[in-house]
């Protein structure tokens, strides 16, 4: 079943939005000693790779 490429770039658009919220005022050393932010980034970059590959 083929999905709505709209749909797709609205789940890469709101992905990339939470990534940014995730991040927000983190340092890189924050980031790297935060394993919760870093598993979120993590999964929100493979939803927007799925919807990339499915475009």
């Amino acid at each position: 079943m083929l999905a709505d490429p709209r749909v797709l770039l609205s789940d890469i658009d709101q992905a990339g939005a939470d990534i940014e919220r995730f991040i927000e005022g983190m340092d890189r050393g924050a980031y790297a000693d935060d394993a919760l932010t870093q598993a979120a980034v993590e999964r929100k970059f493979e939803i927007i790779g799925e919807a990339l590959n499915r475009l």
